[in-house]
């Protein structure tokens, strides 16, 4: 890990290092719905978040069409993005 990568977690251990978090964030995903999830929750840093948001959307819906994605943009967040699954 280097200054400015992006950590992708799942329980508090990394799983993804990467560039961008796009990327990671479709990393951790993809991990996620490979053991099954009826929901998905994206929690997102704020409006500029949006695209992202809308992004990550398309990508579950093309990977299991099953899974319902829920969002929230918050104005005050942590962490860019925070992925839930159930």
């Amino acid at each position: 890990c280097h200054p400015g990568d992006v950590l992708g977690l799942i329980d508090g251990e990394v799983v993804v290092i990467g560039g961008s978090v796009n990327a990671v964030a479709l990393a951790v995903i993809d991990r996620l719905l490979g053991v099954g999830a009826e929901l998905l929750t994206l929690l997102l840093g704020g409006a500029e978040q949006a695209a992202l948001g809308d992004e990550l959307e398309k990508h579950v819906r093309a990977r299991s069409q099953l899974t319902e994605v829920t969002r929230y943009e918050l104005a005050e967040l942590a962490a860019p993005l925070i992925i839930g699954v159930e």
